[in-house]
């Protein structure tokens, strides 16, 4: 089976997600079952295809089960940005002004 890719233009938590998937020597299915999260979409998550909108819970079983590799704030679009902010310990609350 052909090793899954980040697409050029996939969003940083895609590129930081293959990264820590090589460099922990797993593979998609496995650490999809650690995440919590369907091999397809973590698959897809990876290639940068299922990566427009990832979801904050989403965010946050990676970031648990890659220990802090991969950080919620790396799939956050330019709209996240302008309307969360995330605070230090990781907690995510809307920005200043836009509740």
């Amino acid at each position: 089976m052909a090793r899954t890719e980040p697409s050029p233009t996939a969003p940083p938590g895609s590129v930081l997600l293959r990264r820590y998937i090589d460099d922990a020597g797993t593979t998609i299915p496995a650490f999809a079952t650690i995440a919590g999260i369907d091999r397809t979409q973590v698959q897809r998550l990876v290639e940068g295809s299922g990566a427009k909108r990832v979801s904050v819970m989403t965010a946050t079983r990676i970031e648990r089960a890659s220990g802090g590799a991969v950080p919620v704030s790396a799939w956050a679009t330019e709209e996240d940005i302008d309307t969360v902010e995330i605070l230090h310990d990781g907690a995510i609350v809307p920005a200043e002004g836009t509740a």
